[in-house]
């Protein structure tokens, strides 16, 4: 779980990066993550059609 000091050490870390230096990073932490992501399952289907709704209509439900 984040708290305020995790988001302040990766702000910090983040300072100065470059958009390509951030993609590659990214996309090694993505690999990392990939042999697991098969296990994860969508459980909150009304959550994410809020979500949709908000981000992509506009609509407050």
């Amino acid at each position: 779980m984040l708290n305020e000091e995790k988001v302040r050490n990766i702000v910090d870390a983040l300072e100065g990066l470059t958009y390509a230096e951030w993609v590659r990073i990214k996309s090694l932490v993505d690999q990392k993550y990939s042999p697991d992501i098969s296990k994860v399952k969508l459980t909150d289907t009304e959550g994410l059609s809020k979500l949709i709704k908000l981000e992509l209509l506009g609509i407050v439900p």
